[in-house]
């Protein structure tokens, strides 16, 4: 993940009141051209089981790479067993169809920052941030 990540905005984003995680932020970011920050809504925990959920919110919650390392996982290695909808459809939007090997996927994400507008876990994808969610991020 290092290699791709630029964390030089680290110290001013820990500033930043109620941000759980910390953005993506691609390690080309600040020399590209256009600044590019795709603002996805939020984490989801996709666990049938709810005792694992449970583990699942509560690491998400701890670790404040959580975004970044989902980005990396699951945007630039697409080594989740199922990628998201979201991260997939960015990907074709920006790269077509036809550009989306590992090497034009990891270029993108130097690019580009990425930030979950919501701050907290959803418990699926069913459900909706409350309005207080919106307020506070």
């Amino acid at each position: 993940m290092e290699q791709n990540l630029d964390r030089g905005f680290d110290k001013q984003l820990n500033s930043v009141k109620n941000l759980t995680w910390l953005p993506w932020v691609g390690k080309n970011y600040t020399k590209s051209k256009y600044k590019v920050l795709i603002v996805g809504e939020s984490h989801y925990a996709d666990a049938k089981d709810d005792a694992q959920k449970i583990i699942d919110i509560e690491k998400a919650l701890n670790n404040k790479d959580f975004t970044r390392l989902c980005i990396h996982e699951a945007a630039i290695e697409e080594s989740w067993r199922k990628n998201p909808p979201t991260l997939t459809n960015i990907k074709r939007l920006l790269l077509g169809k036809s550009f989306c090997g590992d090497e034009t996927r990891e270029k993108l994400w130097s690019q580009v920052g990425y930030y979950n507008f919501i701050q907290s876990v959803m418990g699926t994808k069913k459900d909706r941030p409350i309005e207080i969610s919106y307020y506070d991020s």
